[in-house]
């Protein structure tokens, strides 16, 4: 069972149906099929979302990004060494 991530740029189309000048960048969680979204607390513009990359295009929000990833992976980590299978679960 592999866990997957990804950076995931507004998907409520906040942009769009709420006429905001920014979006939210959510961190997807992929499992067995089931898919849970995270909050990053950040937000940006489409200009500074790098979709090919499907990621931000500042170098400090791109690390920023990268260490809440790394630490979604490191529970999971000792997640499975504590109970050897990883359920998708709301945080």
């Amino acid at each position: 069972m592999k866990v997957s991530y990804s950076l995931i740029f507004d998907r409520k189309k906040e942009i769009t149906k709420k006429n905001h000048e920014k979006g939210l960048i959510q961190i997807q969680v992929y499992l067995n099929g089931r898919r849970r979204y995270f909050s990053t607390k950040i937000y940006v513009t489409p200009k500074e979302w790098d979709k090919k990359k499907l990621n931000v295009k500042d170098a400090y929000l791109a690390k920023l990004l990268r260490d809440r990833i790394a630490e979604f992976e490191q529970f999971e980590v000792e997640f499975r060494a504590l109970h050897k299978t990883v359920v998708l679960i709301l945080i």
